[in-house]
């Protein structure tokens, strides 16, 4: 009977720490939600870099990208390219869209906590 009840011991004390261990590797291996952000905006960056003709009314940017005009606006909580369905950022309130001088701003809300990127040149 005691060893019965050591060896359970020794199950339930492993568990737990078998649990701690998978939760801090999957923690460790998932980004924060401003290295997404930044990587995104590389790409979206990229994609601007070959656009022309850019325009705005302050909640989306249009612009003609290899010949075909253009959407980067808010969808259901998605800042995506149309057409098509091209997200890249995910979880934003609001955003809207500056342009100064030659600079185009993109000023985004998560949760109550407002990002300001420059985008692209003109």
């Amino acid at each position: 009977m005691q060893d019965f009840l050591l060896t359970l011991l020794i199950v339930v004390v492993m568990a737990q720490i078998l649990t701690s261990a998978v939760a801090l590797a999957i923690r460790s291996m998932q980004y924060g939600q401003d290295v997404q952000d930044e990587i995104a905006l590389a790409q979206l960056r990229r994609i601007l870099i070959i656009s022309d003709d850019f325009r705005t009314d302050g909640s989306a940017l249009y612009f003609v990208n290899q010949g075909r005009q253009m959407t980067l606006r808010l969808v259901n909580e998605n800042l995506i390219i149309q057409p098509g369905t091209q997200i890249m950022l995910v979880d934003v309130d609001s955003v809207s869209f500056l342009e100064e001088g030659n600079l185009i701003r993109c000023i985004y809300e998560r949760k109550g906590i407002f990002h300001e990127r420059i985008i692209a040149l003109q």
